[in-house]
């Protein structure tokens, strides 16, 4: 997406336009988010296989 900044909008892109005043200041800010990696990796960690096979997550017992 392409947003254009100034005090007259362009020739045919009135919808993408933000009026700037040239005597004024202004601040551009974006916040971008996306989750990490591992939020979209949903296979089981080895402590969490061990939990449904017996409890191979703990140390053998002697």
């Amino acid at each position: 997406m392409t947003i254009w900044f100034g005090p007259k909008a362009p020739a045919s892109r009135e919808s993408n336009w933000v009026q700037a005043m040239p005597e004024k200041g202004w601040s551009f800010l974006t916040r971008l988010y996306a989750p990490p990696q591992p939020w979209f990796d949903t296979s089981p960690t080895v402590r969490e296989a061990g939990r449904f096979a017996g409890g191979l997550d703990r140390p053998p017992q002697r």
